[in-house]
């Protein structure tokens, strides 16, 4: 299962990277975790997903950093022939118009941007008035779509 991470120097990508692994790691689940670094875009994406399938035709999940590259994802998996949510789930970051647009609607990770957007603009304010610099991390919440399903067989 490789999560498609954004690049190894970006806190986004880091920050994703690690609260997926400790979700894994907890899970007991995954036997082969391994990130492959891209660039949150969609042709990043099929670029690493093209890669990953290539070389492990056995791949289930894979998780992306974003949905732009989680589209990406979906892509090289119908050039590979792997249909999602039958023999591969993919997930994304951002519950971004990539998610509600792709051929397979994509379960994401949904940020609160409003709430983002009002946050910064306080972190902003205290460190322009009192020089204080901090960092704010704000709840997400999983949405789950068809790119997570899998067919019930009886």
């Amino acid at each position: 299962m490789p999560p498609d991470a954004g690049p190894e120097d970006s806190p986004g990508g880091s920050l994703r990277r690690d609260a997926f692994q400790t979700i894994i790691d907890e899970s007991g689940q995954a036997e082969i975790v391994t990130v492959l670094h891209g660039d949150y875009t969609r042709s990043s994406g099929r670029r690493l997903g093209t890669e990953a399938l290539t070389a492990s035709p056995h791949i289930d999940a894979i998780f992306a950093g974003s949905d732009a590259m989680a589209a990406g994802v979906l892509d090289a998996a119908r050039d590979l022939g792997r249909p999602v949510s039958d023999s591969l789930i993919v997930g994304g970051f951002d519950d971004s118009a990539f998610a509600t647009g792709a051929d397979v609607p994509l379960t994401t990770i949904h940020q609160p941007f409003d709430q983002i957007s009002t946050e910064l603009v306080s972190v902003l304010q205290r460190e322009i008035s009192d020089g204080y610099r901090s960092a704010v991390t704000v709840p997400v919440k999983l949405v789950e779509r068809l790119s997570t399903k899998r067919p019930v067989t009886h």
